[in-house]
């Protein structure tokens, strides 16, 4: 039996198995066809040498039976034709399919960003009010606060010329913060302020009550002493009629009112101020 199919001729079963006209249904059913056909015709084979023995064997022309069929190469079993990977030319498309595609995020998916907030500007301050001015009171002052430039306070009044304000209280009698608080109020330490110097005497009054040089400080404070000291006699030793009578003149003191001016004349508050230098001058008043 091998003998007999080794000797048919494959020619044809290669080239129905190669044919590429043919779909691949056609090609599957025509090799189950012959497959069939094939065993039959093994299975007579099989049949006729199993009854004799001594029969040619298969395969030589003596042994064909008159009944048999020869081979023929419609016959032989075709095999499938075998796919050709994919990408190969002639063949059949790959039946793998792709990888699907990432999804797509719409941009109504994609988280939105805040938008970008600006610095926080700090709040405007509003201008800062203008300072109330109050009025001035006749009844009030602060000297230290009326001092400016050059000037000197009452306590710098008071050491500058302690000597020369010291001599002359102990001299006539003036208590040397007196002296000292009409320093600052009539020239603020300026030994050469015009119209007197220190006490601001007139030539007079500076002639009368000592003399000497009125730029001097020693001359012009002793000068000074000596007319308060006249004045506070005049006025039964009230020191601050006497400084009234200094201001204003002996003819415009008003003992019942010491801040007024009958003549028309001087400062109706230098009484006070005076007064308060004194104390701020930090020596003694009585």
């Amino acid at each position: 039996m091998l003998n007999v199919m080794q000797n048919q001729p494959s020619s044809a079963l290669d080239n129905s198995v190669t044919d590429p006209s043919q779909s691949d249904a056609t090609k599957n059913m025509q090799f189950i066809e012959q497959l069939i056909e094939m065993i039959q015709y093994l299975l007579q084979q099989m049949q006729n040498q199993g009854g004799d023995d001594d029969a040619p064997p298969v395969g030589s022309k003596s042994s064909a039976s008159p009944g048999s069929q020869p081979f023929s190469p419609d016959s032989a079993p075709q095999q499938a034709p075998q796919a050709p990977p994919a990408g190969a030319q002639g063949g059949q498309p790959s039946t793998q399919a792709p990888p699907p595609p990432p999804p797509v995020t719409s941009d109504a998916q994609q988280p939105s960003q805040p938008p970008a907030q600006p610095p926080a500007q700090p709040p405007a301050q509003p201008p800062a009010a203008p300072p109330v001015q109050q009025p001035a009171q006749a009844s009030s002052v602060t000297p230290t606060q009326q001092t400016s430039g050059g000037d000197m306070t009452p306590q710098q009044i008071a050491s500058t010329y302690h000597d020369q304000i010291m001599s002359a209280s102990q001299a006539t009698g003036v208590p040397p913060g007196i002296l000292a608080g009409q320093i600052w109020q009539e020239s603020k330490g300026i030994a050469s302020t015009p119209g007197g110097g220190l006490m601001q005497l007139g030539d007079n009054e500076f002639q009368q009550n000592g003399g000497g040089d009125i730029s001097n400080p020693a001359d012009n404070i002793k000068a000074g002493a000596n007319y308060m000291k006249s004045l506070s006699s005049q006025f039964g030793g009230n020191m601050e009629a006497a400084l009234r009578a200094y201001n204003s003149g002996p003819n415009g003191v008003d003992l019942n009112n010491l801040n007024s001016t009958p003549a028309g004349t001087g400062d109706p508050t230098y009484v006070q101020k005076v007064m308060q230098a004194a104390q701020q001058s930090g020596l003694a008043t009585t």
